[in-house]
């Protein structure tokens, strides 16, 4: 008997006693039966970034920032924006005639980046304190009135995803911005969208057309829109705000129910220690005189780390999991115990209540709408995928230090002979996800 066939006859006593319990009621077995019937639409992911594509990345961003700045050392930060910026545009800006172009659009790429994850956080603060609160549509006045959320937008979102949680199924589930809402909210920070996103989205799809970026500044909150939106479970939300997971798009077809767009769910990786902070300085020089490879060696330490929804290899005692089980969540006080010797590798685990199925990497759904939706949402879907992976490779996923410290000087620190406007780019409040 295989050992695959003796683990088969140890679960099916198991499953006799569990049966026998008091505590086994009609409701416990019947979540059981759907665990065992169940299949999430899964598809294997592919690698996010290969180790090759990687090391040729840092060769692009040596020539082409060695000889167009006397800056040698960037953050971690930095080496994650080049990491995730197409291979194309990298391509473009090598042979390039006027580089501090580049120069300039690459580091209000970073700062985009960074933005994006504190008004996500700072916003999803705004949602939590006033998630049973409705209010009537109003036109926004002045630099800093913001314009309040489409009740209208918000309803067509619920009643597209079921008025349920897209992932986990369970109820009461938030309508999520996939762009943040705070990205143009207000006078002011549309204006400050409108003054740099044409550049920035000139670099990550230079195939597009320009018409793309109107999406996010056509007007005051113009993304508060269906397509800029789905339904998560409260705490999920909190997760994807911090950085922690991502959708990755698939592409968009049409079945017998219709259009849809295909979104599939990525665990990040696990932020790793404090050496890892997202503003570490890293020697972007490469040596021949046996020094370590700096750049190299922060992708493969990168490489090299678990990711969350999965279990942790070194284990702390007083370390509990996050859990999701039928419709509840938060972190027990005492509960499964989890062995991590770093607080910052609790488990965050989640599970779908129509199934009890654990939410894994790779696990699909589909978002159906009319296909020039689809096609809107795929962009920002896009966009949210490459700023979250940037995020997390540089360990600010969930970091308190990069929510809260608003100097973003050194994104403007390139010693470059020509004269940049970086440091008044994007820096506005932001108020609401």
């Amino acid at each position: 008997m295989s050992s695959k066939e003796n683990w088969v006859q140890d679960q099916i006593s198991k499953l006799k006693d569990f049966a026998a319990r008091e505590s086994s009621t009609p409701e416990v077995l019947a979540k059981l039966e759907a665990l065992l019937d169940d299949a999430p639409s899964f598809v294997e992911p592919t690698e996010v970034l290969p180790i090759h594509e990687a090391e040729e990345r840092i060769r692009l961003g040596r020539k082409i920032f060695k000889t167009k700045t006397k800056k040698s050392e960037w953050t971690v930060f930095d080496v994650s924006v080049l990491m995730f910026l197409p291979m194309e545009t990298l391509k473009e800006w090598e042979t390039h005639r006027r580089p501090f172009l580049n120069i300039d659009i690459f580091f209000k790429t970073a700062r985009f980046a960074r933005k994006f994850l504190m008004m996500s956080e700072q916003g999803l603060a705004d949602l939590t304190s006033n998630r049973k609160r409705t209010a009537p549509e109003s036109e926004a006045s002045g630099p800093d009135k913001k314009k309040d959320r489409s009740e209208k937008e918000k309803l067509k979102t619920y009643v597209r995803d079921g008025g349920q949680c897209v992932l986990l199924h369970t109820a009461d589930p938030d309508s999520a911005h996939i762009m943040p809402y705070s990205l143009n909210h207000t006078k002011s920070n549309w204006n400050n969208l409108k003054d740099n996103i044409g550049s920035i989205f000139s670099a990550w799809w230079p195939s597009q057309d320009d018409e793309d970026d109107s999406l996010l500044t056509d007007s005051i909150a113009c993304s508060d829109r269906v397509w800029n939106q789905i339904c998560l479970n409260q705490q999920l939300h909190t997760w994807w705000r911090y950085g922690y997971w991502c959708f990755r798009c698939l592409g968009f077809s049409a079945d017998d129910r219709g259009d849809f767009i295909q979104l599939q769910f990525l665990w990040g990786k696990r932020q790793g220690n404090q050496a890892e902070r997202w503003d570490r300085k890293i020697d972007l020089n490469k040596y021949e005189d046996g020094r370590p490879d700096e750049a190299i060696d922060f992708i493969k330490n990168w490489y090299s780390r678990p990711e969350y929804g999965a279990k942790a290899q070194n284990q702390d005692p007083d370390e509990a999991e996050f859990v999701i089980i039928n419709n509840w969540y938060t972190r027990p006080e005492s509960g499964a115990k989890v062995e991590t010797q770093n607080p910052d590798e609790a488990e965050l685990v989640m599970m779908d209540s129509a199934n009890g199925h654990p939410l894994v990497s790779g696990q699909t759904l589909k978002i159906y709408m009319p296909a020039k939706e689809c096609a809107k949402m795929k962009l920002v879907i896009d966009l949210q995928f490459a700023l979250i992976q940037i995020c997390n490779m540089a360990g600010a996923a969930g970091s308190p230090d990069f929510f809260l410290d608003e100097d973003m000087s050194y994104y403007s620190d390139t010693d470059s002979d020509q004269d940049s406007d970086t440091d008044s780019d994007m820096d506005s409040d932001s108020d609401s996800d």
